[in-house]
């Protein structure tokens, strides 16, 4: 059993190469040290792993201590405090005349020289935008910064100390934010100690669709963040790919019973690989198949339904932004019609005519970074319909001083034959999504179990969490079914922990490249436990203490989350630190008037400030 990681920061399980941006390859790793002493030096080996693109873009970029340097854009910032304060330009490593690898990082070539540039030995990129950890650089400083093994020598390499971690990181977010050379990235400025200007406004080119034959792409429309907010929305699209030529009638086959009424051809494609892109301020979405009996149309309830369905276009000046448009005439060259959606939706919970719930809301996709990349196991795939309709739901920060929007765009590659075999099933466990409650200045570990189905073969397993979480954990069957808050439901023996994740917003992707045969009659031995600590402000360096004056409400009004009450909130520091102070600053004071009421406890909800508990995987059963 080989288990793939995808990871930037936590202690691997099980060290093994992984797949590449587009393809899972092998790398053969070799290096060979050309000149010792020298700073990132770039020499023989490749290795890596591919990572979901994520962004964290967390705190404000503009630092009151610049150091000894202020800079126009994060990538200027990259070349001054790291490649040039960790001797990476002098002359015998990257200079003008490089000893090593063809490499030269001075100020005037180092872009070009990095960024979609391959390695000289491999055709792995130095530097591959929005991939941190399928680029060479990020990898060699990587192994040295957070003691990884790696093959060959970690860099910077000799006398020349390892970046730290905040260095590290930064590097990380240019990286995922797509490598410009031009943009300040969000969080940047506090990491390198430096100054810059007001974050960029983060978006991504439409990538490419695949070829007609081999599959399709769908798209949401763009929906409006405003500066310096959070939101989490849903809207729904309309496709029609019986209209196009991009699925051949030999790939089609008959549907089962579900989305009839969106559907007339009756006729399905299979899917085996997935690929969700998103504009790089996304915390997460989840796409959903309606499979009801509503028509996309159908507005004979006012108050339910998924439009009125307007133009929503990613440029938030497009003149035709917010006029009708009819979803059903889409572009025979596409099968669905540009820029046009229903009606914006806060949450995802009342929306859509009455049967749009649980029965009839199929979740099909979905990802936790800007970039996702999902193929099924050998012989996997599901199955969507030729026409129908699909809501997304998109969760976003924008922390910059300009207006934006958001979109995303999901490649969906056709099954060959032979892989044709499972329909593909989800884990997806709510049962225990909201059960925190850490009081202010505390951490906890909260744990709970998933029982999978008799007869599961599961190849992969993740989790959602928002971000005060910093350690996510798995154990491997047997475990015995238990809820949080009960005694003993505990952490597993170390023997049988499989997974470990501690970035909320790059959490680890663990695969299989053998499924877990899961056919035990007993319930135990299909049982795993995930364990998550939430740490809410307990030391200097912890995730900051939520508090009331900036949490956002939920946008749901009766679902949990937003700012705790006058019951609950506590002092934020002086001799009654975390102790309830009922609203009252004074309570808090350690000199008189400068008290402050404001520290919450962290509890389960919907918004960034609240935090959830959600095991995800992946599996299908042979018996299908």
């Amino acid at each position: 059993m080989i288990m793939q990681r995808f990871s930037k920061s936590c202690t691997p399980l099980v060290q093994s190469p992984v797949h590449s941006r587009f393809t899972k390859l092998s790398f053969v790793l070799s290096f060979i040290i050309l000149l010792a002493g020298c700073g990132a030096a770039e020499t023989d080996d490749e290795e890596g792993a591919d990572d979901q693109v994520s962004i964290d873009s967390t705190g404000s970029d503009t630092s009151s201590d610049c150091g000894n340097h202020d800079y126009t854009t994060t990538f200027a910032a990259i070349q001054g405090e790291i490649f040039e304060a960790y001797g990476c330009t002098n002359s015998a490593c990257h200079g003008t005349s490089p000893g090593s690898g063809d490499l030269d990082l001075t100020t005037e070539n180092v872009y070009e020289q990095l960024v979609d540039a391959t390695s000289s030995s491999s055709t792995m990129k130095r530097v591959s935008p929005g991939h941190h950890e399928t680029s060479f650089l990020y990898n060699k400083l990587a192994a040295k910064t957070l003691g990884e093994t790696t093959t060959g020598t970690a860099m910077p390499s000799g006398g020349f100390s390892a970046l730290t971690e905040d260095h590290l990181e930064a590097l990380h977010l240019w990286i995922d934010a797509g490598a410009n050379e031009e943009l300040v990235i969000a969080g940047t400025a506090e990491l390198l100690a430096t100054c810059l200007p007001q974050a960029s406004t983060l978006k991504i080119d439409v990538p490419d669709a695949p070829e007609a034959g081999f599959g399709v792409q769908m798209q949401s429309t763009a929906w409006s963040l405003p500066h310096e907010s959070e939101d989490e929305i849903c809207l729904a699209t309309y496709y029609d790919f019986t209209e196009t030529n991009l699925i051949p009638t030999e790939s089609q086959v008959d549907c089962p019973d579900f989305a009839a009424a969106n559907n007339p051809s009756g006729k399905c494609f299979r899917v085996h690989k997935k690929i969700l892109q998103q504009d790089l301020l996304s915390h997460h979405s989840i796409i959903f198949l309606y499979t009801g009996e509503s028509d996309i149309l159908d507005d004979s309830d006012p108050t339910r339904q998924f439009g009125p369905f307007t133009y929503k276009a990613n440029a938030l000046d497009d003149p035709d932004n917010g006029s009708t448009c009819d979803p059903t005439i889409v572009d025979a060259n596409t099968g669905f019609h540009q820029d046009c959606s229903g009606a914006i939706n806060s949450g995802c919970i009342i929306y859509g005519p009455p049967d749009f719930n649980f029965t009839t809301k199929h979740r099909f996709s979905g990802a936790q970074a800007a970039y996702n990349e999902d193929e099924f196991a050998d012989g996997v795939y599901f199955e969507l319909p030729m026409s129908g309709v699909v809501v997304w739901n998109s969760h976003a920060f924008n922390l910059s001083e300009t207006d934006t929007s958001m979109a995303k765009y999901l490649n969906l590659e056709l099954a060959a034959e032979e892989d044709q075999l499972y329909p593909a099933k989800s884990i997806f466990d709510v049962s225990n999504v909201f059960s925190v409650n850490v009081a202010p200045f505390e951490t906890e570990e909260i744990c709970a179990t998933t029982t999978v189905e008799i007869g599961a073969r599961l190849f992969s397993l993740s989790s959602h969490a928002h971000k005060r979480m910093i350690q996510w954990r798995i154990w491997e069957p047997p475990n015995t079914p238990c809820s949080p808050g009960e005694s003993d439901c505990v952490p597993g023996p170390d023997e049988r922990q499989i997974y470990l994740s501690t970035d909320y917003s790059d959490p680890i992707y663990l695969k299989y490249d053998t499924p877990i045969e899961l056919d035990s009659e007993n319930e135990e031995d299909r049982t795993y436990l995930s364990c998550m600590i939430i740490d809410n402000g307990s030391t200097p360096t912890s995730p900051p203490v939520k508090q009331q004056s900036t949490s956002v409400e939920s946008p749901i009004a009766f679902l949990p989350g937003g700012a705790c009450g006058n019951d609950t909130v506590a002092c934020m520091a002086g001799p009654n630190k975390g102790i309830r102070c009922a609203g009252v600053d004074s309570f808090c004071d350690d000199s008189p008037g400068d008290g402050s009421c404001d520290a919450c406890p962290v509890s389960g909800g919907v918004t960034s400030d609240d935090e959830m508990f959600l095991p995800l995987g992946t599996y299908y059963l042979e018996s299908n």
